[in-house]
């Protein structure tokens, strides 16, 4: 077992015996520099022997550097503590690695906070510990783990079933109603279309954006079958535009709703500007399938 690590961490145990400050060195084969470490007793875990490794930050060492240890040729990697400097913490981690699988099988966290009042729970000391039991490695997986049998009464609802589309024309051959392009200002260019069915109803959702950043203007929607997500109470404003639409609070955003028949056209804007207003007059232009 070799170890390799930055000058920001110290090794100070290796199979629980043997103790280390190597915190300068790139490499360390334990085993060569420490003859007598393979006839040292490691520890036992759920019935399997096991490494031990402690590892916590060299003193006075600068944050961002990690260490990884080598056990054969598995390398396992453990990155900068910054959750632990940032909330004035030092943390040391204790693994149990499997001797004949080199997998580790346990792990311990111990922190110890320097200001205990700025931490959420308030305490000096925490300690994580997470065990695997029962391990077995490399064994066959029988076909039947994976059957489904859900207790009765269950609802099943299968995936939703997407279609390969990239513009409204083959949305619509997609889907099984007629649906009309929305038509928003000429800055807007499509980004993206797509058509799914869901429990039966088809959906055609859509997103146009005024540049090519996440925080530029941006107008999205949907065509669909589906029931609508919102509540009564939910609705803010009612009988809007040409389209006798409704202004409705949805996660997305305040969303201007309208029916074509049995299918609901959703229209949510993203701007700097008067939402409701490009809302409204993009659903205007947009209208119903002729």
């Amino acid at each position: 077992m070799s170890i390799a690590h930055g000058p920001s961490m110290t090794i100070v145990a290796v199979l629980g015996v043997v103790a280390f400050a190597v915190a300068g060195a790139a490499l360390v084969d334990v085993l060569e520099s420490e003859p007598d470490a393979e006839a040292l007793v490691a520890d036992v875990i759920d019935d399997r022997e096991t490494h031990v490794v402690e590892i916590e930050p060299a003193a006075g060492a600068p944050a961002g550097d990690g260490v990884s240890v080598l056990v054969g040729e598995t390398e396992y990697v453990l990155g900068p503590d910054s959750e632990a400097d940032a909330s004035n913490a030092s943390r040391t981690t204790t693994w149990w690695i499997d001797v004949e699988a080199g997998f580790p099988i346990k792990e311990r966290i111990v922190t110890e906070h320097e200001n205990p009042h700025e931490h959420v729970i308030e305490r000096e000391r925490t300690v994580r510990t997470v065990t695997y039991e029962n391990v077995r490695f490399d064994e066959p997986i029988p076909d039947e783990r994976f059957t489904f049998d859900p207790p009765d009464g269950t609802d099943i609802y299968e995936p939703a079933e997407s279609d390969d589309v990239s513009t409204f024309a083959e949305a619509a051959d997609a889907v099984p109603f007629p649906i009309a392009e929305p038509t928003p200002p000429e800055a807007f260019d499509l980004e993206l279309v797509t058509a799914n069915e869901f429990e039966g109803d088809a959906t055609v959702q859509f997103l146009y954006r005024d540049g090519d950043e996440l925080a530029d203007d941006s107008l999205q929607g949907r065509i669909t079958e589906r029931p609508p997500t919102y509540d009564p109470e939910d609705v803010l404003e009612e009988s809007v535009g040409d389209v006798d639409g409704s202004f409705v609070s949805t996660p997305m955003g305040t969303t201007l709703v309208w029916h074509c028949g049995d299918v609901r056209y959703e229209l949510t804007p993203d701007v700097d500007g008067d939402e409701q207003a490009l809302a409204t007059t993009v659903a205007g232009s947009t209208g119903c399938p002729s």
